[in-house]
């Protein structure tokens, strides 16, 4: 599997704990983003950090998005650091 190097180890920590994810990119030029495979996430949303979103358009299409709009290199590494962090502070999923 390939992973952008700057996400890489929130997917990883995502993926362990049991919130699978589909597709995710660090935002090359672009906004980073994370799709899940399942809605396992969706109670722990509410703790989203406020350099993501979610993406309400797929929300309603019973997707899970999550996208952080990073306009310059800084607030990129901020969004891919607070994503990392909130990826710690999940607990692990038992449904799985």
């Amino acid at each position: 599997m390939r992973l952008d190097n700057n996400i890489a180890k929130s997917i990883f920590v995502l993926n362990k704990k049991g919130y699978y994810t589909k597709y995710c990119c660090e935002g090359h030029t672009d906004c980073a983003y994370v799709y899940f495979k399942n809605n396992c996430i969706v109670p722990y949303l509410r703790y989203l950090p406020i350099t993501w979103e979610i993406d309400m358009d797929d929300f309603k299409k019973g997707n899970v998005i999550i996208r952080s709009d990073s306009i310059d290199i800084e607030e990129q590494k901020q969004s891919l650091f607070d994503l990392y962090c909130f990826a710690m502070s999940l607990p692990y999923n038992k449904n799985i």
